[in-house]
C-alpha cells in the first residue's frame, strides 16, 4: 500500500516539476525578445547620434557662412 503523504508530496513535486519548465520557457521567450529590443534601440541609438553629428555640422556651416539664421 502506498504512502498518501508520499503520494501528495509526488504530485507536488510533478506540479513544481512543470511549472519550472514552463517558467524556464517563458523565459527563454523573454531574453530572446530582449535581444530583438535591444538590437532595434541600437539602430534607433546610431541613427540618432548620426542626425546629432549632421545637425552639429549643419550649425557650424551655417554660422561659418554667416547664413544661419534663428528661428522666428
Amino acid at each position: 500500500m502506498n504512502d498518501p503523504h508520499q503520494e501528495r508530496q509526488n504530485a507536488l513535486l510533478d506540479r513544481i516539476v512543470a511549472n519550472a519548465k514552463a517558467l524556464n520557457g517563458s523565459l527563454g521567450k523573454l531574453n530572446d525578445r530582449l535581444e530583438e529590443v535591444n538590437t532595434e534601440m541600437n539602430d534607433i541609438s546610431n541613427h540618432a547620434k548620426f542626425w546629432s553629428a549632421y545637425r552639429s555640422s549643419t550649425q557650424i556651416y551655417l554660422e561659418a557662412t554667416k547664413s544661419f539664421s534663428p528661428p522666428k
